[in-house]
């Protein structure tokens, strides 16, 4: 299971559940990838603050304490 930051066309920003990077990029072909709160099909990944986090490497958080 891959859970995705995702934003619409609207910028109403929610997170999508997939089985795999693949299954995401299907459904969003087949514009089943909706946002919940205005129904939007143009919906694009967006980075998300663990991601930004992990990029930085486990060392780098703890070093900042």
């Amino acid at each position: 299971m891959i859970i995705y930051d995702l934003s619409c066309d609207h910028q109403h920003r929610f997170e999508g559940w997939f089985q795999n990077p693949g299954d995401f990029e299907s459904q969003l072909e087949r514009h089943l990838v909706r946002c919940p709160s205005c129904d939007s099909s143009t919906v694009r990944r967006v980075p998300s603050a663990v991601a930004i986090g992990e990029a930085r490497g486990p060392e780098a958080g703890l070093a900042e304490l």
